[in-house]
């Protein structure tokens, strides 16, 4: 049975404020899954469906409206059932708070723990967690195809559109396939890890050299390569900016994001009277070391 508790129907309250009108969300609560063991439909408090252009996220929410603190027990439980049910990112909402240990085990089975407070704190930011989608390149290997049989070791080269000519290594192409993801489709990564084969358009652009030196030119290919993606749910922390005399000036709400190429810092959103809300976002600064 679901929990009706005074914060759990607070916490749908909310949520359903926040995704209102927006078709790419759904929620359902009590929300139901697929074990993936027993086969059988397991209940979560709250499943909130996110359909992305290129995967569709499942976040599952256990509202615990309860007279303590959430300890390491209910972590790891909730974090099992969040593992054999598909959930791509869990999250607790305690309304008492968690203990020190359970923040550490959450931390490290990537389980958010919010107070309703943190929820319900800014009702213009919406929602009140950050969702990313990550592709990562886990390695590759590449396949040539050509007419002749040559005498190795054998070395490949990249004609560039500038006219310069790239050699690949051909025994760690990781560099050139990353390249080659880079520019893949990401709705044509569609499980959550797995090997996807490309066929190059342009074998033309390639060429083959054997130990003697003599140019041989592909008739063909292909790149495979082995990737993972990796939801990362963030929550943001709020501020309440003040002048000396106490008066408020501005309200922020700011999360922490990493993985955006090779930037790192954190997106802001802030609110005041005078500029309404404006979007932010500030890149770290690496310490010097000298």
């Amino acid at each position: 049975m679901p929990r009706q508790g005074e914060d759990f129907h607070k916490l749908v309250a909310h949520l359903e404020r926040a995704f209102a009108g927006q078709s790419d969300v759904s929620i359902e609560a009590p929300g139901y899954l697929l074990d993936k063991v027993t086969k059988r439909l397991r209940e979560h408090d709250i499943v909130l469906t996110y359909r992305h252009p290129h995967k569709e996220v499942v976040v599952a929410i256990e509202c615990r409206d309860r007279s303590r603190k959430v300890g390491e027990p209910e972590v790891e439980a909730f974090h099992t059932k969040c593992e054999i049910t598909g959930v791509h990112k869990g999250i607790i909402v305690s309304s008492k708070g968690f203990s020190q240990d359970a923040r550490s085990l959450a931390t490290f089975k990537n389980i958010d723990c919010f107070t309703l407070e943190q929820i319900e704190q800014l009702e213009w930011v919406r929602p009140s967690f950050f969702t990313r989608i990550e592709w990562h390149f886990m390695g590759a290997h590449v396949v040539v195809h050509i007419q002749d049989v040559i005498p190795l070791p054998m070395h490949l080269y990249h004609r560039l559109e500038s006219g310069d000519i790239e050699e690949i290594n051909v025994d760690d192409p990781s560099d050139f396939a990353y390249q080659v993801f880079q520019q893949t489709p990401r709705e044509s990564l569609v499980d959550d890890q797995g090997v996807i084969h490309i066929e190059l358009t342009n074998p033309n652009d390639f060429y083959l050299t054997d130990k003697n030196g003599e140019i041989h030119e592909l008739s063909g290919l292909s790149v495979d390569i082995e990737y993972k993606i990796v939801i990362a749910v963030e929550p943001f922390t709020f501020y309440v900016f003040r002048d000396a005399d106490g008066s408020q000036l501005y309200e922020a709400a700011a999360v922490k994001v990493d993985g955006l190429g090779h930037l790192s810092g954190r997106i802001m959103v802030t609110k005041d009277e005078k500029q309404g809300t404006r979007l932010h976002y500030m890149r770290d600064v690496p310490h010097s070391t000298g």
